[in-house]
Protein backbone atom coordinates (compact mmCIF):
# COMPACT_ATOMS: atom_id res chain seq x y z
CA UNK A 1 0.00 0.00 0.00
CA UNK A 2 1.48 3.59 -1.23
CA UNK A 3 1.25 6.80 0.16
CA UNK A 4 -0.30 9.28 -2.33
CA UNK A 5 2.04 11.90 -1.50
CA UNK A 6 4.90 9.36 -1.93
CA UNK A 7 3.77 8.68 -5.34
CA UNK A 8 4.73 12.57 -6.80
CA UNK A 9 7.60 14.67 -6.86
CA UNK A 10 6.32 18.27 -5.48
CA UNK A 11 7.51 21.37 -6.06
CA UNK A 12 8.55 23.62 -3.27
CA UNK A 13 6.32 25.77 -1.46
CA UNK A 14 5.39 29.27 -2.52
CA UNK A 15 6.93 31.42 0.05
CA UNK A 16 4.95 35.03 0.72
CA UNK A 17 6.65 38.03 -1.04
CA UNK A 18 7.51 41.37 1.51
CA UNK A 19 6.35 44.30 0.30
CA UNK A 20 8.40 46.01 -1.40
CA UNK A 21 8.86 49.96 -3.79
CA UNK A 22 10.67 47.62 -6.71
CA UNK A 23 8.96 46.31 -9.52
CA UNK A 24 8.88 42.46 -9.98
CA UNK A 25 9.64 40.72 -12.71
CA UNK A 26 6.25 40.37 -13.29
CA UNK A 27 5.14 43.90 -13.04
CA UNK A 28 7.87 44.58 -16.11
CA UNK A 29 5.67 43.91 -18.89
CA UNK A 30 2.47 46.09 -17.30
CA UNK A 31 4.85 49.29 -16.67
CA UNK A 32 5.76 49.08 -20.60
CA UNK A 33 2.39 49.04 -21.07
CA UNK A 34 1.81 52.11 -19.79
CA UNK A 35 4.70 53.72 -21.83
CA UNK A 36 3.92 51.69 -25.25
CA UNK A 37 0.44 51.07 -26.53
CA UNK A 38 -1.06 47.84 -26.19
CA UNK A 39 -3.47 48.39 -29.42
CA UNK A 40 -4.58 51.26 -31.20
CA UNK A 41 -8.33 51.94 -32.84
CA UNK A 42 -8.17 52.74 -36.56
CA UNK A 43 -10.52 55.48 -38.40
CA UNK A 44 -11.56 57.82 -41.07
CA UNK A 45 -11.46 61.58 -40.09
CA UNK A 46 -12.07 64.39 -42.84
CA UNK A 47 -11.94 61.69 -45.82
CA UNK A 48 -8.46 60.72 -44.57
CA UNK A 49 -7.66 57.47 -42.40
CA UNK A 50 -6.45 58.27 -38.91
CA UNK A 51 -5.51 56.34 -35.30
CA UNK A 52 -5.75 56.60 -31.80
CA UNK A 53 -3.48 54.32 -29.86
CA UNK A 54 -5.02 52.85 -26.57
CA UNK A 55 -2.76 52.50 -23.26
CA UNK A 56 -2.90 50.23 -19.92
CA UNK A 57 -5.96 52.02 -17.76
CA UNK A 58 -6.27 54.65 -19.91
CA UNK A 59 -10.01 55.13 -20.87
CA UNK A 60 -11.12 56.39 -23.85
CA UNK A 61 -13.99 57.85 -25.19
CA UNK A 62 -15.66 58.22 -28.20
CA UNK A 63 -18.63 60.81 -28.35
CA UNK A 64 -20.09 64.10 -29.76
CA UNK A 65 -18.97 66.01 -27.05
CA UNK A 66 -15.44 68.27 -27.43
CA UNK A 67 -14.20 66.85 -24.23
CA UNK A 68 -14.03 63.42 -26.12
CA UNK A 69 -10.85 61.60 -26.96
CA UNK A 70 -12.36 60.59 -30.37
CA UNK A 71 -14.97 63.17 -31.42
CA UNK A 72 -17.89 62.15 -33.90
CA UNK A 73 -19.72 64.47 -35.59
CA UNK A 74 -23.15 61.92 -36.27
CA UNK A 75 -26.61 63.72 -35.18
CA UNK A 76 -27.11 59.63 -33.24
CA UNK A 77 -24.39 60.05 -31.64
CA UNK A 78 -24.15 60.44 -27.84
CA UNK A 79 -22.29 63.32 -26.08
CA UNK A 80 -19.96 60.08 -24.19
CA UNK A 81 -21.43 57.04 -26.84
CA UNK A 82 -19.12 54.57 -25.66
CA UNK A 83 -15.87 54.01 -23.94
CA UNK A 84 -12.76 51.69 -24.67
CA UNK A 85 -10.53 50.53 -21.94
CA UNK A 86 -7.18 48.46 -21.94
CA UNK A 87 -6.91 46.22 -18.45
CA UNK A 88 -4.94 43.40 -17.67
CA UNK A 89 -6.73 40.37 -15.97
CA UNK A 90 -3.80 39.00 -13.62
CA UNK A 91 -5.98 35.81 -13.85
CA UNK A 92 -6.37 35.42 -17.25
CA UNK A 93 -2.29 36.30 -17.07
CA UNK A 94 -3.89 38.49 -20.57
CA UNK A 95 -4.69 42.20 -21.59
CA UNK A 96 -8.36 43.01 -21.90
CA UNK A 97 -10.10 45.48 -24.51
CA UNK A 98 -12.99 46.50 -23.01
CA UNK A 99 -15.84 48.50 -24.97
CA UNK A 100 -18.69 49.54 -22.88
CA UNK A 101 -21.69 51.18 -24.57
CA UNK A 102 -22.79 54.25 -22.82
CA UNK A 103 -25.49 55.14 -25.36
CA UNK A 104 -29.44 54.71 -25.43
CA UNK A 105 -28.78 54.97 -29.35
CA UNK A 106 -26.22 52.03 -29.41
CA UNK A 107 -22.83 51.30 -30.50
CA UNK A 108 -22.72 48.15 -32.96
CA UNK A 109 -20.22 45.46 -32.22
CA UNK A 110 -19.32 43.87 -35.41
CA UNK A 111 -23.44 44.66 -36.46
CA UNK A 112 -24.50 43.65 -33.41
CA UNK A 113 -25.84 45.72 -30.82
CA UNK A 114 -23.80 46.05 -27.47
CA UNK A 115 -26.86 47.44 -25.37
CA UNK A 116 -26.54 50.76 -22.91
CA UNK A 117 -24.14 50.19 -19.94
CA UNK A 118 -23.11 46.66 -21.71
CA UNK A 119 -19.74 45.48 -22.26
CA UNK A 120 -17.62 43.41 -24.52
CA UNK A 121 -14.19 42.51 -24.96
CA UNK A 122 -12.14 43.17 -28.05
CA UNK A 123 -10.04 40.83 -30.73
CA UNK A 124 -7.99 41.94 -33.14
CA UNK A 125 -9.90 42.90 -36.19
CA UNK A 126 -12.91 44.08 -34.32
CA UNK A 127 -15.43 46.84 -36.13
CA UNK A 128 -17.31 48.88 -33.80
CA UNK A 129 -19.93 51.18 -35.40
CA UNK A 130 -22.16 54.17 -34.68
CA UNK A 131 -24.83 54.56 -36.89
CA UNK A 132 -24.94 57.13 -39.95
CA UNK A 133 -21.79 55.86 -41.52
CA UNK A 134 -18.88 56.09 -38.35
CA UNK A 135 -16.61 53.05 -38.33
CA UNK A 136 -13.61 51.84 -36.05
CA UNK A 137 -11.27 49.05 -36.28
CA UNK A 138 -9.60 48.12 -33.13
CA UNK A 139 -6.10 46.22 -33.97
CA UNK A 140 -4.28 44.26 -31.09
CA UNK A 141 -0.47 45.50 -31.08
CA UNK A 142 0.55 43.38 -28.01
CA UNK A 143 0.10 39.40 -28.62
CA UNK A 144 0.28 37.59 -25.06
CA UNK A 145 -0.32 34.26 -27.60
CA UNK A 146 -0.93 33.27 -30.89
CA UNK A 147 -3.80 32.92 -32.59
CA UNK A 148 -2.79 32.67 -36.60
CA UNK A 149 -4.44 29.14 -36.39
CA UNK A 150 -7.63 29.80 -35.02
CA UNK A 151 -10.39 31.10 -37.12
CA UNK A 152 -12.92 33.72 -37.25
CA UNK A 153 -15.93 31.62 -35.51
CA UNK A 154 -13.33 31.68 -32.42
CA UNK A 155 -11.84 34.49 -32.21
CA UNK A 156 -15.34 36.49 -33.13
CA UNK A 157 -16.84 34.86 -29.56
CA UNK A 158 -14.11 33.90 -27.41
CA UNK A 159 -10.51 34.95 -25.74
CA UNK A 160 -8.65 32.58 -24.99
CA UNK A 161 -5.73 33.73 -22.58
CA UNK A 162 -2.64 31.96 -21.72
CA UNK A 163 -3.54 31.04 -18.31
CA UNK A 164 -3.31 27.68 -18.48
CA UNK A 165 -5.67 25.75 -15.81
CA UNK A 166 -4.54 22.03 -16.72
CA UNK A 167 -2.34 20.12 -19.29
CA UNK A 168 -2.31 16.43 -20.03
CA UNK A 169 -1.06 13.84 -22.29
CA UNK A 170 -2.84 15.00 -25.13
CA UNK A 171 -4.42 18.01 -24.41
CA UNK A 172 -4.22 21.66 -22.44
CA UNK A 173 -6.96 23.45 -20.54
CA UNK A 174 -6.97 27.18 -20.68
CA UNK A 175 -8.73 29.84 -19.68
CA UNK A 176 -11.36 32.21 -21.44
CA UNK A 177 -13.49 35.14 -21.58
CA UNK A 178 -16.78 35.17 -23.84
CA UNK A 179 -16.81 38.30 -25.50
CA UNK A 180 -20.00 39.06 -25.35
CA UNK A 181 -21.04 38.47 -21.45
CA UNK A 182 -17.38 38.50 -20.38
CA UNK A 183 -18.26 35.46 -18.44
CA UNK A 184 -14.90 32.91 -17.70
CA UNK A 185 -15.10 29.67 -18.97
CA UNK A 186 -12.29 26.82 -20.18
CA UNK A 187 -11.38 25.03 -23.36
CA UNK A 188 -10.11 22.08 -24.19
CA UNK A 189 -7.43 22.44 -26.57
CA UNK A 190 -6.23 18.98 -28.97
CA UNK A 191 -3.98 18.83 -31.43
CA UNK A 192 -4.89 16.48 -34.06
CA UNK A 193 -1.29 15.62 -34.95
CA UNK A 194 -1.92 13.57 -32.00
CA UNK A 195 -5.00 11.43 -33.70
CA UNK A 196 -5.42 9.09 -36.21
CA UNK A 197 -7.66 9.49 -38.55
CA UNK A 198 -10.66 8.14 -36.65
CA UNK A 199 -10.03 10.71 -33.98
CA UNK A 200 -8.06 8.81 -31.54
CA UNK A 201 -5.03 8.88 -30.07
CA UNK A 202 -1.71 6.39 -28.77
CA UNK A 203 -3.40 6.71 -24.93
CA UNK A 204 -6.87 5.85 -26.12
CA UNK A 205 -8.21 9.04 -26.04
CA UNK A 206 -10.60 9.71 -28.99
CA UNK A 207 -11.68 12.80 -29.55
CA UNK A 208 -14.70 12.44 -31.65
CA UNK A 209 -16.42 10.08 -29.06
CA UNK A 210 -15.48 12.60 -26.34
CA UNK A 211 -17.73 15.33 -28.58
CA UNK A 212 -20.08 13.36 -29.37
CA UNK A 213 -20.76 12.30 -25.64
CA UNK A 214 -20.72 15.36 -24.24
CA UNK A 215 -23.51 16.74 -26.74
CA UNK A 216 -25.59 14.72 -25.88
CA UNK A 217 -25.36 14.99 -22.10
CA UNK A 218 -26.86 16.64 -19.85
CA UNK A 219 -26.24 16.23 -16.00
CA UNK A 220 -25.60 18.68 -13.31
CA UNK A 221 -22.63 16.01 -12.36
CA UNK A 222 -20.95 16.03 -15.60
CA UNK A 223 -19.03 18.26 -16.98
CA UNK A 224 -21.44 20.26 -20.27
CA UNK A 225 -20.03 21.28 -23.78
CA UNK A 226 -20.82 25.47 -24.60
CA UNK A 227 -19.63 24.87 -27.90
CA UNK A 228 -16.70 22.70 -29.98
CA UNK A 229 -14.73 24.43 -32.86
CA UNK A 230 -12.34 22.88 -35.12
CA UNK A 231 -9.36 23.89 -36.95
CA UNK A 232 -7.08 22.92 -39.76
CA UNK A 233 -4.75 21.64 -36.65
CA UNK A 234 -6.72 21.89 -33.63
CA UNK A 235 -9.76 20.89 -31.41
CA UNK A 236 -11.17 23.20 -29.22
CA UNK A 237 -13.82 21.76 -26.49
CA UNK A 238 -15.62 25.14 -24.57
CA UNK A 239 -17.27 24.14 -21.31
CA UNK A 240 -17.86 25.37 -17.94
CA UNK A 241 -14.98 26.99 -15.63
CA UNK A 242 -14.65 25.58 -12.73
CA UNK A 243 -12.07 26.60 -9.42
CA UNK A 244 -12.43 24.09 -7.00
CA UNK A 245 -9.80 22.20 -9.15
CA UNK A 246 -9.18 18.60 -9.33
CA UNK A 247 -10.16 16.02 -6.58
CA UNK A 248 -7.09 14.64 -6.98
CA UNK A 249 -5.92 17.75 -5.56
CA UNK A 250 -8.13 18.57 -2.63
CA UNK A 251 -7.58 14.74 -1.44
CA UNK A 252 -3.73 15.82 -1.21
CA UNK A 253 -4.39 19.23 -0.02
CA UNK A 254 -6.32 17.38 3.11
CA UNK A 255 -4.31 14.49 3.27
CA UNK A 256 -7.58 12.29 3.58
CA UNK A 257 -11.33 13.46 3.58
CA UNK A 258 -13.88 13.10 6.24
CA UNK A 259 -15.79 9.97 5.65
CA UNK A 260 -19.54 12.51 5.67
CA UNK A 261 -17.62 14.18 2.94
CA UNK A 262 -16.13 11.33 0.73
CA UNK A 263 -20.38 10.15 0.96
CA UNK A 264 -21.47 13.22 -0.75
CA UNK A 265 -18.86 12.88 -3.25
CA UNK A 266 -18.93 9.47 -3.83
CA UNK A 267 -23.45 10.13 -3.80
CA UNK A 268 -22.65 12.39 -6.41
CA UNK A 269 -20.60 10.20 -8.77
CA UNK A 270 -23.11 7.16 -8.53
CA UNK A 271 -25.57 9.59 -9.72
CA UNK A 272 -23.75 10.24 -12.96
CA UNK A 273 -22.86 7.24 -13.04
CA UNK A 274 -26.40 5.96 -13.27
CA UNK A 275 -27.15 8.34 -15.87
CA UNK A 276 -24.36 7.26 -18.06
CA UNK A 277 -24.84 3.46 -17.66
CA UNK A 278 -28.92 4.15 -17.92
CA UNK A 279 -27.55 5.25 -21.58
CA UNK A 280 -25.21 2.45 -22.11
CA UNK A 281 -22.54 4.72 -21.55
CA UNK A 282 -19.30 3.37 -19.76
CA UNK A 283 -16.78 6.18 -18.65
CA UNK A 284 -13.53 3.61 -18.20
CA UNK A 285 -11.09 5.95 -16.79
CA UNK A 286 -12.89 7.31 -14.00
CA UNK A 287 -10.14 8.85 -11.37
CA UNK A 288 -10.11 11.34 -9.12
CA UNK A 289 -8.29 13.58 -11.67
CA UNK A 290 -11.24 13.19 -13.83
CA UNK A 291 -13.62 14.40 -11.23
CA UNK A 292 -13.58 18.14 -11.16
CA UNK A 293 -14.78 20.42 -7.99
CA UNK A 294 -16.72 23.63 -8.48
CA UNK A 295 -15.82 24.91 -5.38
CA UNK A 296 -12.44 24.25 -2.79
CA UNK A 297 -15.13 24.66 0.03
CA UNK A 298 -16.35 21.40 1.78
CA UNK A 299 -19.32 19.70 0.18
CA UNK A 300 -18.69 20.90 -3.19
CA UNK A 301 -20.58 19.94 -6.67
CA UNK A 302 -18.40 17.97 -8.22
CA UNK A 303 -18.58 16.86 -12.31
CA UNK A 304 -17.18 13.99 -14.04
CA UNK A 305 -14.61 14.98 -17.31
CA UNK A 306 -12.79 13.62 -20.13
CA UNK A 307 -14.74 11.20 -21.62
CA UNK A 308 -12.02 10.20 -24.12
CA UNK A 309 -11.59 6.95 -23.53
CA UNK A 310 -15.81 6.38 -23.26
CA UNK A 311 -17.82 4.30 -24.88
CA UNK A 312 -21.37 4.08 -26.24
CA UNK A 313 -22.57 0.49 -26.41
CA UNK A 314 -25.56 -1.65 -26.51
CA UNK A 315 -27.56 -3.12 -23.36
CA UNK A 316 -25.80 -6.26 -23.22
CA UNK A 317 -22.53 -5.13 -25.71
CA UNK A 318 -19.21 -5.95 -24.24
CA UNK A 319 -16.31 -4.00 -24.79
CA UNK A 320 -12.68 -5.51 -25.76
CA UNK A 321 -9.81 -2.71 -25.61
CA UNK A 322 -7.99 -2.83 -22.76
CA UNK A 323 -7.33 1.05 -21.75
CA UNK A 324 -7.32 3.32 -19.00
CA UNK A 325 -5.13 4.39 -15.68
CA UNK A 326 -2.62 2.16 -13.96
CA UNK A 327 -4.38 1.58 -10.51
CA UNK A 328 -8.02 1.90 -11.63
CA UNK A 329 -7.87 -0.76 -13.93
CA UNK A 330 -10.44 -3.47 -13.33
CA UNK A 331 -9.30 -7.09 -13.37
CA UNK A 332 -11.35 -7.62 -16.20
CA UNK A 333 -9.74 -5.45 -18.32
CA UNK A 334 -6.18 -7.59 -17.79
CA UNK A 335 -5.19 -10.39 -19.63
CA UNK A 336 -1.53 -12.04 -19.59
CA UNK A 337 0.04 -11.35 -22.91
CA UNK A 338 -2.40 -8.47 -24.21
CA UNK A 339 -0.93 -4.83 -24.51
CA UNK A 340 -2.43 -1.83 -24.17
CA UNK A 341 -4.53 -1.29 -27.37
CA UNK A 342 -4.81 -4.58 -27.83
CA UNK A 343 -8.45 -6.57 -27.42
CA UNK A 344 -9.22 -8.83 -25.07
CA UNK A 345 -10.47 -12.51 -25.71
CA UNK A 346 -13.01 -12.10 -22.90
CA UNK A 347 -15.01 -8.59 -22.99
CA UNK A 348 -15.87 -6.47 -19.82
CA UNK A 349 -18.90 -4.29 -19.21
CA UNK A 350 -19.79 -0.72 -17.51
CA UNK A 351 -19.16 -2.72 -14.23
CA UNK A 352 -15.54 -1.37 -14.56
CA UNK A 353 -16.64 2.13 -13.78
CA UNK A 354 -17.98 0.32 -10.63
CA UNK A 355 -14.27 -0.84 -9.62
CA UNK A 356 -12.51 2.46 -10.37
CA UNK A 357 -15.15 4.00 -8.23
CA UNK A 358 -14.20 1.80 -5.00
CA UNK A 359 -10.79 2.43 -5.68
CA UNK A 360 -11.55 6.60 -5.68
CA UNK A 361 -13.14 5.91 -2.28
CA UNK A 362 -10.82 3.86 -0.74
CA UNK A 363 -8.43 7.01 -2.08
CA UNK A 364 -10.76 9.28 -0.69
CA UNK A 365 -11.19 7.93 3.09
CA UNK A 366 -7.78 6.83 3.65
CA UNK A 367 -5.29 8.78 1.63
CA UNK A 368 -3.68 5.78 0.12
CA UNK A 369 -2.76 3.71 -2.66
CA UNK A 370 -3.90 -0.09 -2.62
CA UNK A 371 -1.92 -1.33 -4.70
CA UNK A 372 1.67 -0.59 -5.94
CA UNK A 373 2.52 2.44 -7.68
CA UNK A 374 5.66 1.64 -8.90
CA UNK A 375 5.20 1.96 -12.64
CA UNK A 376 8.34 0.54 -13.73
CA UNK A 377 6.97 -2.76 -12.69
CA UNK A 378 3.80 -2.77 -13.98
CA UNK A 379 2.88 -6.48 -13.91
CA UNK A 380 3.50 -6.01 -9.93
CA UNK A 381 0.56 -3.80 -10.06
CA UNK A 382 -1.34 -6.24 -12.28
CA UNK A 383 -0.88 -9.11 -9.84
CA UNK A 384 -1.28 -7.34 -7.03
CA UNK A 385 -5.20 -6.46 -8.73
CA UNK A 386 -5.45 -10.19 -10.03
CA UNK A 387 -5.16 -11.13 -6.73
CA UNK A 388 -8.26 -9.99 -5.18
CA UNK A 389 -6.37 -9.02 -1.93
CA UNK A 390 -7.56 -5.76 -0.15
CA UNK A 391 -5.67 -4.53 2.42
CA UNK A 392 -7.62 -2.78 5.76
CA UNK A 393 -4.80 -3.84 7.82
CA UNK A 394 -3.05 -0.01 8.41
CA UNK A 395 -4.08 1.89 11.37
CA UNK A 396 -6.24 4.53 9.37
CA UNK A 397 -9.03 2.24 8.78
CA UNK A 398 -9.61 1.89 12.46
CA UNK A 399 -11.51 4.61 12.33
CA UNK A 400 -13.30 4.56 9.08
CA UNK A 401 -16.52 2.85 9.43
CA UNK A 402 -16.89 -1.12 8.92
CA UNK A 403 -19.62 -0.10 6.29
CA UNK A 404 -17.88 2.38 4.75
CA UNK A 405 -15.08 -0.64 4.21
CA UNK A 406 -18.05 -2.72 3.04
CA UNK A 407 -19.17 -0.61 0.64
CA UNK A 408 -15.50 -0.15 -1.18
CA UNK A 409 -15.47 -4.11 -0.69
CA UNK A 410 -18.45 -4.43 -2.94
CA UNK A 411 -17.10 -2.11 -5.30
CA UNK A 412 -13.90 -4.11 -5.88
CA UNK A 413 -15.07 -7.90 -5.71
CA UNK A 414 -13.08 -9.54 -8.75
CA UNK A 415 -16.02 -10.99 -10.22
CA UNK A 416 -17.79 -8.36 -12.32
CA UNK A 417 -21.18 -10.08 -11.49
CA UNK A 418 -20.72 -10.42 -8.19
CA UNK A 419 -19.64 -6.62 -7.76
CA UNK A 420 -22.18 -4.13 -6.66
CA UNK A 421 -24.23 -2.20 -9.42
CA UNK A 422 -25.03 1.17 -9.49
CA UNK A 423 -28.11 0.84 -8.34
CA UNK A 424 -26.88 -1.58 -5.52
CA UNK A 425 -24.15 0.89 -4.40
CA UNK A 426 -27.20 3.39 -3.95
CA UNK A 427 -29.22 0.66 -1.45
CA UNK A 428 -25.65 0.02 0.21
CA UNK A 429 -25.97 0.82 3.83
CA UNK A 430 -23.50 3.33 4.11
CA UNK A 431 -25.33 5.16 1.33
CA UNK A 432 -29.00 4.62 2.13
CA UNK A 433 -28.79 4.97 5.84
CA UNK A 434 -27.85 8.78 5.19
CA UNK A 435 -30.00 9.05 2.39
CA UNK A 436 -31.92 12.25 3.67
CA UNK A 437 -28.92 14.44 4.82
CA UNK A 438 -27.07 13.55 0.95
CA UNK A 439 -30.44 13.99 -0.89
CA UNK A 440 -31.20 17.48 1.20
CA UNK A 441 -27.54 18.76 0.35
CA UNK A 442 -27.64 17.30 -3.26
CA UNK A 443 -31.04 19.96 -3.56
CA UNK A 444 -29.21 22.32 -2.31
CA UNK A 445 -26.59 22.48 -4.41
CA UNK A 446 -28.49 22.13 -7.49
CA UNK A 447 -31.27 24.42 -7.24
CA UNK A 448 -33.07 25.40 -10.51
CA UNK A 449 -31.78 28.67 -12.38
CA UNK A 450 -29.05 29.37 -9.55
CA UNK A 451 -25.26 28.53 -10.13
CA UNK A 452 -24.41 25.63 -8.17
CA UNK A 453 -24.18 26.26 -4.63
CA UNK A 454 -21.04 24.80 -2.02
CA UNK A 455 -23.03 23.43 1.27
CA UNK A 456 -20.79 24.39 4.06
CA UNK A 457 -21.22 23.66 7.50
CA UNK A 458 -22.98 20.78 7.46
CA UNK A 459 -23.02 18.89 10.76
CA UNK A 460 -20.76 15.68 9.72
CA UNK A 461 -22.07 12.26 10.61
CA UNK A 462 -18.61 11.20 12.98
CA UNK A 463 -18.22 7.28 11.39
CA UNK A 464 -18.60 4.52 14.94
CA UNK A 465 -15.08 3.43 15.76
CA UNK A 466 -15.69 -0.42 15.06
CA UNK A 467 -14.47 -2.21 18.38
CA UNK A 468 -12.08 -4.91 16.24
CA UNK A 469 -10.90 -4.51 13.11
CA UNK A 470 -12.35 -7.18 10.81
CA UNK A 471 -11.28 -9.33 7.70
CA UNK A 472 -13.90 -9.69 5.37
CA UNK A 473 -14.77 -14.15 4.57
CA UNK A 474 -14.45 -14.38 0.63
CA UNK A 475 -18.19 -15.43 0.38
CA UNK A 476 -19.51 -12.02 2.63
CA UNK A 477 -21.47 -10.79 -0.36
CA UNK A 478 -21.40 -7.75 1.97
CA UNK A 479 -18.07 -7.79 2.98
CA UNK A 480 -15.24 -5.35 3.10
CA UNK A 481 -12.60 -3.91 0.66
CA UNK A 482 -10.20 -2.11 -0.37
CA UNK A 483 -8.94 1.69 -1.62
CA UNK A 484 -6.76 3.90 -4.15
CA UNK A 485 -5.72 6.77 -5.99
CA UNK A 486 -2.81 6.91 -8.26
CA UNK A 487 -0.10 9.17 -10.56
CA UNK A 488 -1.11 11.95 -12.71
CA UNK A 489 -0.05 9.35 -15.62
CA UNK A 490 -2.58 8.14 -17.87
CA UNK A 491 -1.91 4.02 -18.62
CA UNK A 492 -1.01 3.83 -22.22
CA UNK A 493 -3.91 1.76 -23.43
CA UNK A 494 -5.36 1.60 -26.67
CA UNK A 495 -8.45 2.11 -27.87
CA UNK A 496 -10.28 0.79 -30.76
CA UNK A 497 -14.14 2.33 -32.38
CA UNK A 498 -15.14 -1.43 -32.22
CA UNK A 499 -14.37 -1.94 -28.65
Amino acid sequence: MASLEDSFEFTQPTQPLEETSQPTQDDTPLIAAHKKPVGKVVYKKNEAITDHDLYLDTPIIIGRHRSSNIQVSSSVSSNKHCKLLVTFDKAANDYLVICEDLSSNGTFWNGKKIGKNKSVILTHGDVLEIKKGYYYTYLQLVHKHDTSQRDSHIDSKYQITDKVLGKGTFAEIRQVLRKDTQEQIAVKIMEKRNFSLRGTAEGGTNYIHEINLLRGIKHPNIVRVFDVAETPKHIYIFMPLLRGGDLFDYIIDHERLDEAEAKYIVFQILLALKYLHDANIAHRDLKPENTLLVSKKPYSQIMLTDFGMAKATGQNDLMKTMCGTLQYIAPEMLSPGVQPGQALKVGYSKAVDCWSLGVMTYVMVSGMLPFSDDESNPSMLFQQILSGHIDFSVSCWQSISLECQSFIYGLMRQKPDERMSVEKALRHPWIAKDMPRLAKIYAEANKPNEAPVSVVNTPAQSPARPKKHARPRDDDASAMGPPVPSKRARYQGGHMDDA
